[in-house]
């Protein structure tokens, strides 16, 4: 037994033990500053998250490539610490090994395992510093992860293969890596290959321990906070808002205008966060030149907590030799005594910055569509979202500041509940005074299985009352018994909720709500995503107990029952855009498809981001009432994609998006070329 070494190890390890939780702790202390929340009690599907997310790695495998590297990392390094006990324990006791059966095959397995991640890390390097993906940082610190990995298994190997020499080992398929290095060293003598393997000993150790305490400081930190945050991930509906007690007289404030007032999970998404910018490379806003990054956002709320945690917090402060081991934007160390008054003034300074306006702009605050495509690409269950309409609510509800376009569109739609503010009374004019569309009323209740509810897009918007009347004229072909409230009809709410207005979405929630319950209304069927998502997802917190149907499930519920046969060859090469509200908030991917490949004639192509990676519109968010002031627009950098597949027409399910991508074919001159249809006025087409 080397006593002396296993002394000095076991100090030096209980010290970097007792850093290492110093440091975990400080984050938790962070996390707790936050506001307690409640989450969905579900060990099963919880349990469920942790072996797709984690174990089965399937975000991260959505980019093959990089996938398959992060699951060779993964796998491998953790593998490979089984070695790590074999090669410790030799380090104590001369000759020894972990004793298992058939130990050569044991031997060789930590080779290969050694051999993957070296590939792994080599390939992660090219892909960063020379092939240079955008969405990957370039500096030193985002690499630093793969010179620990690079050195821990070199240190393997090189100890390997002294301990060949010591022993006077021959060559051996056992050992392929330590082998390499041995035909190298094998002329050194005994001495020589015991102090160079207490080189590669002490070197291994010393880098594990030293990753062990710079893991919870980095984006390392991940490692640890991804599996609590893939285990306690939303599970209800994605995309879901919270909802403020607006009757709580005691609360002086509404949405987030300090770190704090987050909640605990949203705090925990933030040292979850692994940096990789797959939210970013997906963002809208961030794809067309807005200031709005996901990934920074994310860092930027992350390093103010970890800022401020250090003040609010103080005897959680750890003391860690090196800026190495240290957050960039930290304050200086209170244990440094040198530099008391630097770390005083700096810790006033934190407690000085404004969490709107010096952390996160409002500039980044208002870019965002809500489409959540940061979100469904985040491989540790991020939610971006929430965090970005919790700002807005302070801004709205709390500081009454916001654009002029924005208060504009809270006005019209209190005042005529619609966002254009035209009068609330001609909200039935879409109808045209059909008699095959029955208008419900107290005095005469007709008997109707299915509200249709219109919205202000098909009720108001000249290209959308189109699609409304395209989608009455397919009910009525099928039979289908509907009715519609006609100037009783209200706004959703939605776009008011999503731009912060979380007071009118209440009030227009409770209404309508209101107004479903006097006509016992338990079907609804609507043509707006976006209030399809809201009845569906929030108004039953309000007491909304009802069916909600998007047109497109109807429409392909009515051809499988054979109900409506299109029949009419419509010859056009057909692209189809996913609305986020219905693809990635619903997953409502597979109807609007059988709808037009059940079009005789219809040619239906893909875009290359299509289903759950289509790019947003722009309208989503509120933002169909807001101006671009940054970068291009949104809905012609969608546009240009959907012309890649070189269509007669683009075809989608949401009026906000049809609009967006009519204008976007007007702005690229091809309007006359390429037409912009609903799905219902496509199978409208096919069948009269």
């Amino acid at each position: 037994m080397n006593w002396l070494n296993l002394f000095a190890s076991l100090m030096v390890m209980g010290f970097a033990f007792y850093l290492f939780y110093k440091v975990l702790h400080a984050r938790y202390s962070y996390i707790k500053l936050g506001k307690p929340v409640e989450l969905e009690k579900n060990t099963k599907a919880r349990i469920h998250s942790l072996w797709t997310l984690v174990f089965g790695q399937k975000k991260l495998l959505k980019d093959k490539k990089s996938g398959i590297m992060h699951v060779v990392l993964f796998y491998g390094a953790v593998l490979v610490q089984l070695g790590a006990i074999d090669l410790i324990g030799k380090g104590y006791v001369h000759g020894w090994h972990v004793p298992v059966p058939l130990y050569h095959y044991f031997t060789l397995s930590q080779e290969i395992f050694v051999g993957a991640v070296i590939i792994a890390v080599l390939y992660a390097t090219y892909r960063r510093y020379i092939e240079k993906l955008p969405r990957l940082k370039q500096t030193f610190r985002a690499g630093l992860v793969y010179w620990f990995l690079g050195l821990l298994m070199l240190s393997v190997v090189v100890a390997g293969a002294a301990e060949m020499v010591i022993f006077q080992e021959e060559v051996t398929i056992y050992k392929p890596l330590s082998s390499l290095i041995y035909l190298t060293i094998s002329g050194l003598s005994e001495l020589g290959a015991t102090i160079l393997f207490y080189v590669a000993w002490w070197a291994h150790l010393l880098i594990l321990l030293g990753y062990l305490v710079y893991l919870p400081q980095a984006k390392q930190a991940h490692e640890i906070a991804a599996i609590v945050n893939s285990y306690l991930r939303r599970l209800g509906a994605p995309g879901k808002l919270s909802t403020i007690n607006l009757e709580d007289e005691e609360q002086e404030e509404f949405g987030v205008g300090k770190i704090e007032d987050f909640n605990q999970k949203q705090l925990l998404d933030l040292y979850a966060c692994v940096e990789c910018g797959r939210c970013t490379n997906m963002c809208p806003a961030s794809g067309t030149g807005k200031t709005l990054s996901p990934r920074e956002l994310i860092t930027k709320l992350r390093d103010h907590l970890t800022e401020k945690g250090r003040v609010l917090a103080p005897h959680t402060t750890p003391w860690v030799p090196g800026e190495i081991f240290r957050d960039d934007t930290l304050a200086p160390s209170l244990f440094d005594q040198g530099k008391k008054e630097v770390a005083a003034a700096a810790s006033h300074s934190v407690l000085d910055v404004s969490l709107i306006g010096d952390v996160i702009t409002e500039e980044e605050i208002w870019a965002c569509t809500t489409c959540r495509n940061c979100e469904d690409q985040c491989p540790v269950s991020n939610e971006h979202v929430d965090k970005i309409i919790d700002l807005r609510r302070y801004l709205v509800l709390t500081k009454g500041e916001m654009s002029t376009e924005a208060t504009r569109t809270f006005q019209n739609i209190e005042r005529q509940s619609n966002p254009w503010g035209i009068n609330r009374k001609e909200r039935i004019n879409w109808r045209d005074e059909r008699d095959d569309i029955k208008v419900l009323t107290v005095k005469e209740t007709e008997e109707f299985d299915y509200l249709f509810f219109v919205g202000s897009m098909g009720s108001f918007d000249i290209r959308s009352k189109k699609i409304a009347q395209a989608v009455a004229k397919i009910l009525n072909h099928a039979n289908v018994k509907f009715a519609i409230l006609g100037n009783e009809e209200k706004n959703s709410g939605d776009s008011a909720r999503r731009l912060g207005n979380e007071f009118l979405f209440q009030q227009l929630a409770q209404e309508n709500i209101a107004t479903f319950q006097k006509y016992n209304v338990k079907k609804i069927i609507t043509i707006d995503p976006h209030a399809y998502n809201t009845f569906k997802h929030e108004y039953p917190e309000f007491g909304l107990e009802a069916e909600i149907y998007h047109h497109s499930e109807i429409i392909a519920q009515l051809i499988e029952e054979g109900k409506i046969k299109p029949d009419k060859e419509v010859r056009e090469t057909v692209t189809y855009h996913d609305s986020c509200y219905l693809g990635r908030y619903n997953e409502v991917y597979d109807a609007p498809r059988f709808i037009l490949s059940s079009v005789p004639g219809i040619n239906l192509v893909e875009m290359e981001r299509s289903k759950e990676n289509a790019m947003c519109c722009g309208a989503g968010g509120g933002l169909m009432w807001l101006e671009e002031r940054e970068g291009t627009r949104i809905n012609e950098h969608r546009t240009a994609q959907a012309l890649q597949c070189k269509p007669n027409t683009i075809a989608s399910a949401c009026p906000y998006c049809l609009t967006m991508l009519s204008d976007g074919t007007k702005a690229k001159g091809v309007e006359e070329e390429v037409k912009t249809l609903d799905i219902a006025e496509i199978i409208e087409k096919s069948l009269f």
